[in-house]
């Protein structure tokens, strides 16, 4: 994640956990189950297809790479463990 991303999420409420993405005030982690997934790639295609068209390109040919739940966890939990100023 960009220092940006790092700064905006500092400025969130805490929650009683440790889970930023939670619906027990992070006590437990939220489940990516099957239809959020699916959500999720339809969103992330929509904006790759607007990017595309920004760009002068093609929309159809904007593709999302696969990735899995786990991916974005680790994603954020590498970032994470690294200190910020």
């Amino acid at each position: 994640m960009t220092d940006d991303i790092m700064s905006l999420l500092a400025t969130l409420p805490k929650f009683k956990g440790p889970h930023l993405l939670s619906l027990t005030s992070g006590e437990k982690p939220i489940s990516f189950g099957t239809k959020i997934k699916a959500e999720l790639d339809r969103r992330m295609l929509v904006r790759l297809q607007a990017l595309a068209r920004e760009r002068g390109q093609d929309p159809a040919e904007a593709q999302l790479p696969h990735f899995v739940n786990h991916d974005l966890r680790r994603t954020v939990r590498s970032r994470w463990d690294k200190p910020t100023v």
